[in-house]
């Protein structure tokens, strides 16, 4: 095979496009950078005629595009790496600065959540001090819950006062939410992630 046809099956050939965009997976490029990239790696190998003929003889061609084929990205993508990093710098805090106004309840939407924490509140503690034939694990379930969701107090600070592991405590204040969704499930009217406010 001669040079340039080695050049042109290197240009054309599926195994080393792929590997290219492989390469440039993660990388800021879109399709017309990555294509003067390309561009640019085969004016390279073009430079190097005698290498490039040894190394396909030898069958180490496509390893020694791959070599070049990073270095090529690396060279070229230093500016527009940070442009890109600015750009989602720039994303980040514009994200950051509106989180209130997409993600922050309204003062209404906040009423409602309130309220209805206070109810499943109330909920929680008249079962545990009125309801005498509680079970021992739901009297569990539940109190962990109310330390967590209500107290504000984390599974670490939980397990601190209570001396149970960070993975049951996970499991039973989750039993006592399913516990809660099943009793009260036609009196709630705001989401659950909403009205437990956990803490882990």
């Amino acid at each position: 095979m001669t040079f340039n046809q080695i050049i042109n099956h290197v240009y054309t050939a599926t195994t080393y496009n792929q590997a290219l965009n492989n390469i440039a997976f993660n990388s800021p490029f879109n399709k017309e950078q990555l294509q003067d990239v390309k561009q640019d790696l085969m004016i390279s190998l073009m430079n190097q005629e005698d290498k490039v003929v040894e190394l396909f003889n030898q069958n180490k061609l496509y390893y020694f595009w791959l070599r070049c084929a990073k270095n090529a990205l690396q060279s070229s993508s230093s500016n527009e790496y940070f442009k890109y990093i600015n750009r989602q710098r720039k994303s980040d805090e514009f994200e950051e600065s509106h989180h209130h106004i997409v993600n922050d309840p309204s003062p209404i939407e906040q009423d409602e959540i309130n309220a209805e924490r206070e109810y499943v509140l109330n909920f929680i503690i008249t079962t545990l001090n009125n309801n005498i034939n509680l079970s021992k694990e739901l009297k569990r379930n539940l109190t962990l819950l109310k330390m967590n969701a209500f107290d504000g107090l984390s599974y670490r600070q939980i397990k601190a006062k209570t001396g149970v592991s960070l993975t049951s405590i996970s499991k039973y204040v989750n039993d006592g939410k399913e516990f809660l969704r099943n009793e009260l499930k036609s009196n709630l009217l705001i989401d659950d992630d909403n009205i437990f406010g956990l803490h882990n």
